[in-house]
């Protein structure tokens, strides 16, 4: 078993998660805004970057939680939606490893279907095999969709306020 470390330089985007090997590793960050992730590893070690959010669930577990967190919030007033644009990334590579390894990865600021990243340095031999910001299409829809029922139950709330106080004044 080998170190293997992995370092990231400009954030890593999206409050997204590594998983090394397919365990998801922990993320440490420095003073200096650097990265760092470490796992012990044997041979080849696929690192993946991924950034899951509510809206990726399958649609019962999304409607249920959402559902949930809506009537928390005073019926979608204090709602927080943190990733409204569905924005992904789409960052994997594989490391052949056969001692301690250390590996930096720079990522490229969000710009649609364009690099995620790229590998600055490395001690050990590196293949990227996936690359890419992108857009879930059916997560942005379920986001339109929730903003809107948002807006409405507003709006109904404000509504229902309207005519108790026009009841309370006419008595």
């Amino acid at each position: 078993m080998s170190k293997f470390t992995v370092r990231f330089i400009n954030n890593l985007p999206l409050n997204s998660r590594v998983f090394i090997g397919g365990e998801e590793a922990a993320v440490k960050r420095d003073k200096s805004g650097v990265s760092e992730c470490q796992a012990e590893v044997s041979g080849k070690a696929e690192v993946v970057v991924k950034n899951p959010f509510e809206a990726q669930l399958p649609f019962a577990k999304w409607f249920l939680r959402t559902l949930f967190y809506w009537i928390i919030s005073a019926f979608g007033l204090f709602d927080f939606v943190p990733n409204k644009d569905a924005r992904v990334i789409n960052f994997a590579f594989s490391a052949d490893i056969n001692e301690d390894s250390v590996a930096t990865v720079k990522f490229n600021r969000y710009m649609i279907d364009k690099q995620a990243a790229e590998i600055t340095e490395s001690s050990c031999e590196t293949q990227i095999s996936e690359n890419l910001y992108t857009v879930d299409k059916k997560a942005k829809k379920r986001n339109r969709a929730y903003g809107a029922i948002r807006v409405l139950s507003v709006l109904a709330m404000i509504a229902v306020a309207a005519v108790v106080i026009i009841k309370s004044i006419t008595g």
